[in-house]
């Protein structure tokens, strides 16, 4: 099986160890990895998902046994990673990474008929603030004419970079500059109405991208991301834009409906073509974080006898998420 065409062009670099750094591993584990892969291909695995499984099994292989299980669990349980490169900090890896190694690890395992007692790690939700809108903007004017597009296109309609990438010249309507979205990751599908300004950049675009396939795929978006956000935050010696990464542009996104829908929650859930209610109540929540480092104060409660007492100290009524908690807000005193 050829590996390297499992592989995306572009590679992501940021902190991040790359393929070509690894130690070579001992034929019999390569070639049980591309066992692996070829079962997960089978099984019609994305290429993305072939992708990281790959890297995953190899970076456990520099380190560990693959085929003793016990010791691959003490690798990802004490494993550490670096923080940065000019002053390099190690720290653990967080729960969530390791379930993720230990979901690759299990492929692994399934493939090459290797019983093992799998772990948890117990994860905590991380709230993500929504990046302001001169930060996002900041980014997107530092990006080439292309990638600007590509980037505000982002920002409109929410999908992630995987859901562009796939978009044929079929799915835009270049009547009424529509473009329709197959949802990938569990998402809806949906379709969505771009603002004239961006309408006009794709109409720009397509003038010069004129593949069945107009976008680059999903790795070469991710990648040049990084590359505009290090030179922005260069250029305008804003540190801050080094924390937005590209999956933040759909909360950005999101949050833009939610304050022309005037806190709409199902307006958000449409937008974002969330199947389950507790998915859009993340991203709300990651809002509602994001408008208290904006000059407000939010409260939350279920009991109806609260509510008073809340609009008498000038919170204003928001939202009541699918669970009944009702949501308040008010700006911060002075």
């Amino acid at each position: 099986m050829n590996l390297s065409r499992l592989r995306p062009h572009i590679e992501i670099t940021d902190m991040t160890e790359t393929l070509q750094q690894l130690k070579p591993i001992s034929q019999d584990i390569d070639a049980r990895i591309a066992n692996t892969l070829i079962k997960l291909q089978n099984n019609g695995k994305a290429q993305g998902t072939l992708y990281t499984v790959e890297k995953t099994l190899r970076r456990l292989a520099k380190h560990c046994n693959l085929l003793d299980p016990e010791n691959v669990k003490h690798y990802i349980a004490t494993a550490q990673t670096t923080i940065t490169k000019q002053n390099p900090i190690q720290r653990p890896l967080d729960n969530a990474t390791k379930n993720r190694a230990i979901q690759h690890y299990a492929h692994f395992c399934k493939a090459n008929n290797i019983t093992w007692e799998r772990p948890y790690y117990q994860e905590v939700e991380k709230i993500v603030p929504t990046p302001t809108p001169d930060n996002v903007n900041a980014i997107i004017n530092n990006a080439s004419k292309s990638y600007a597009t590509i980037f505000t296109i982002l920002t409109e309609i929410g999908s992630n970079p995987k859901e562009l990438s796939e978009i044929t010249i079929d799915d835009i309507d270049q009547q009424k500059w529509t473009i329709t979205i197959t949802g990938k990751k569990r998402h809806l599908s949906g379709k969505y109405q771009l603002k004239p300004q961006a309408a006009l950049m794709l109409k720009e675009y397509l003038e010069t991208h004129k593949g069945q396939n107009p976008f680059p795929v999903s790795h070469a978006i991710s990648q040049v991301w990084i590359d505009t956000k290090k030179r922005a935050a260069k250029k305008l010696s804003n540190p801050e834009l080094l924390k937005i990464p590209l999956k933040n542009l759909r909360n950005y996104s999101a949050s833009r409906v939610y304050l022309k829908s005037k806190n709409s929650f199902m307006a958000v859930m449409q937008h974002l073509r969330h199947r389950k209610y507790d998915t859009t109540a993340h991203y709300l929540r990651g809002f509602i974080a994001t408008e208290e480092n904006e000059g407000y104060e939010t409260k939350m409660t279920k009991d109806e006898n609260d509510v008073p007492t809340l609009q008498d100290n000038g919170y204003e009524y928001q939202f009541t998420t699918p669970q009944g908690t009702m949501v308040f807000k008010r700006r911060k005193p002075t």
